[in-house]
């Protein structure tokens, strides 16, 4: 006899995945129960190759993206019909106040957890969702982003006053192709590498250039390497040359992002040396303070002292543009107007007659802060457009 089967019940799924499949369970709740989270069906799918929680999975995703991401544009359109406002226009609200690095978040709509990388489920990715800003109209109006490029790079490096790291970012090196030619041994063109080896490029960019700069060690970004099956594969192929017999992820995995962090840190002495320093005030303290006067105080891990300053000042850098940008587009009276703040980017909803006198306004103010820190390495801009969020077009640098 069919039975119907509630995916969104721990207690069903649990049932059916021990007592119907006979699987062996990997990990338990507190109470003492078999778990069915997502890591569980997470190696069920992937390790075991087991379909059911393939489509569980992503089942789980789909819910996600009505619930978190849907159903939240559509309970604040429905607010702006309720108070009779124009609920087509997207002004999410700011905060400055809740999250401890002194950056921003935001609500109704929340913009900055909308995904932009990654699937869904097959053949749908998770930036479609971002579809859904539109412009007022494709005539006259334009959806524009600029974004600082390498912020909080180009702030770590600024902070530590590192020369190395200096030079390589005001010579416009590819810090993230340089660094997946190191973890993945080759020797490639920049252009190549950024071409037909972007996902390779994404996880390095994400899980080593920025995990370095926050003082990340080997093991912690070993475990987010092992996530990616071009690595698992890469190291894979390492451990059957070397005719060893240890477990290769212990064996490799590990090993092998240490000693290309020896790599980099012997090429950014000036960055480690600077962690390091920052860290042993933090300890002498109990706090540790920006350059501004914003303070994080005891108890702190070794990669939230680091993040800090970092973060906190590549914000202000930003914060500071936005309110210097907002009074000269209202003395100005530009028609263009600002919508939104995501992460270390702003978007405007851009006058089509408006743009080069937009770009030369902000790119003047976000290029030339005026915050008491070194500028020794030099902020740039990113641009792009399009009708709707996810559709964007990059603009040339100049």
């Amino acid at each position: 006899m069919s039975k119907e089967l509630n995916l969104n019940s721990p207690q069903q799924i649990a049932d059916f995945l021990y007592n119907h499949l006979k699987l062996n369970p990997i990990k338990e709740t507190q109470g003492g129960k078999s778990s069915t989270d997502v890591s569980v069906i997470t190696h069920y799918a992937e390790k075991e190759e087991i379909e059911f929680c393939k489509y569980l999975l992503g089942h789980r995703k789909l819910v996600k993206a009505q619930g978190t991401y849907l159903e939240e544009l559509q309970r604040w359109m429905q607010e702006g019909i309720r108070n009779n406002t124009n609920c087509t226009l997207l002004h999410p609200d700011m905060w400055l106040n809740t999250t401890e690095t002194f950056r921003s978040s935001s609500a109704s709509p929340n913009v900055q957890n909308q995904p932009n990388h990654g699937e869904i489920i097959p053949d749908i990715p998770w930036n479609i969702l971002r579809k859904i800003i539109v412009t007022l109209n494709k005539k006259d109006w334009w959806l524009m982003e600029v974004d600082y490029e390498g912020a909080e790079v180009k702030t770590a490096a600024n902070l530590s006053e590192d020369k190395q790291l200096v030079k390589d970012l005001n010579d416009d090196m590819d810090m993230h192709s340089h660094w997946t030619n190191v973890i993945f041994g080759w020797n490639k063109d920049f252009k190549e590498i950024k071409k037909d080896f972007s996902e390779e490029r994404h996880i390095v960019k994400n899980n080593w250039t920025f995990a370095n700069m926050f003082g990340a060690g080997p093991a912690s970004m070993a475990r987010e390497f092992r996530k990616f099956d071009v690595y698992r594969n890469f190291v894979q192929n390492k451990w059957e040359q070397s005719g060893q017999e240890e477990p290769f992820f212990d064996l490799y995995s590990e090993r092998h992002l240490r000693e290309c962090q020896e790599v980099f840190f012997n090429r950014y002495k000036g960055l480690k040396e600077w962690q390091d320093g920052i860290v042993n005030l933090y300890y002498q303290n109990g706090y540790i303070e920006t350059p501004l006067g914003f303070r994080r105080n005891y108890p702190l891990t070794r990669n939230e002292i680091i993040n800090f300053p970092i973060q906190s000042v590549s914000f202000h850098i930003l914060l500071d543009s936005i309110i210097r940008i907002n009074k000269n587009l209202l003395t100005n009276k530009f028609k263009s107007v600002m919508i939104a703040q995501i992460h270390d980017s702003i978007m405007f909803l851009v006058y089509k007659p408006e743009v080069l006198d937009l770009i030369e306004l902000v790119d003047e103010i976000m290029i030339n802060h005026r915050l008491p820190i070194p500028k020794k390495a030099k902020l740039g801009t990113e641009w792009s457009l399009g009708v709707n969020w996810k559709d964007m077009v990059s603009l040339p640098n100049k």
